[in-house]
């Protein structure tokens, strides 16, 4: 039997994976720089802003191939609902396409790999502060 890649069809479940990895990286990046440039620098304070659009932009990519492996469409509101407030509308799609039940196991993956990037992000932040001290 051949796998949906072998065939040529897209491997969507593979996308969405990468941009869960880039956003956690993104995070890791910005919470070092935070330490090396000073939490209240400007350099800093522009570089936090950028990493805000940048997920909202990533969790909007994660949107586009689920609805993609989904065969669903995205209406233009939940375009804009996701834009504006990026990862906390991830929670109402999650419950609206996967049901009650796997929307809540669902949920959980997601504060899962949320608690797992902020721990990535707080352990880079604690030895980038252990290495180069503070700004």
């Amino acid at each position: 039997m051949e796998n949906a890649q072998t065939i040529g069809y897209p491997n969507y479940s593979r996308n969405k994976r990468i941009v869960i990895i880039i956003a956690v990286v993104l995070l890791i990046v910005d919470s070092v720089l935070a330490i090396i440039l000073g939490e209240n620098s400007p350099q800093s304070q522009a570089i936090n802003y950028l990493t805000i659009f940048a997920i909202n932009f990533l969790t909007f990519a994660w949107y586009h191939y689920d609805i993609l492996e989904r065969k669903q469409t995205l209406r233009a509101g939940w375009r804009f609902l996701i834009i504006f407030l990026g990862i906390f509308a991830l929670i109402i799609y999650l419950l609206k396409t996967r049901g009650f039940k796997q929307g809540l196991i669902s949920i959980g993956w997601y504060i899962l790999i949320l608690l797992g990037a902020i721990i990535g992000s707080g352990l880079a932040a604690g030895i980038t502060f252990i290495i180069v001290g503070e700004k």
